[in-house]
């Protein structure tokens, strides 16, 4: 996962411009085909927020694996990681989780 990560932050992004909705974002020829294929598995609102998701993922193994070096050294709360670096696993957490729930009224407001 290291090295993929890796990979996709090095490799040039370009400019995506989705015609339809007028957007521009910056996204590598990967995160575009995976963009293009979830928004035509799941349509259009769901697919972009799939790849938001699989992105907030990628970004919190990132920062987990982080947590793994970076720890507090002295104090009551030794061993663990540091505070900023908690409340951003937070954010992103909760960031992913509102994701999620809109992915599923989607799906219900789709189906139903």
């Amino acid at each position: 996962m290291e090295l993929e990560n890796a990979r996709l932050h090095s490799e040039k992004r370009h400019a995506y411009n989705d015609a339809n909705r007028g957007i521009i974002m910056a996204l590598s020829a990967e995160e575009r085909a995976k963009l293009d294929d979830y928004r035509f598995m799941m349509g259009e609102p769901a697919g972009s927020l799939a790849l938001a998701l699989d992105q907030l993922t990628d970004v919190m193994a990132l920062v987990g694996q982080h947590t793994v070096y970076c720890r507090v050294e002295k104090g009551p709360r030794e061993g663990e990681p540091p505070l900023d670096v908690a409340e951003l696993l937070a954010t992103l957490q909760n960031a992913k989780s509102l994701i999620q729930e809109t992915m599923l009224n989607l799906r219900r407001d789709r189906a139903g």
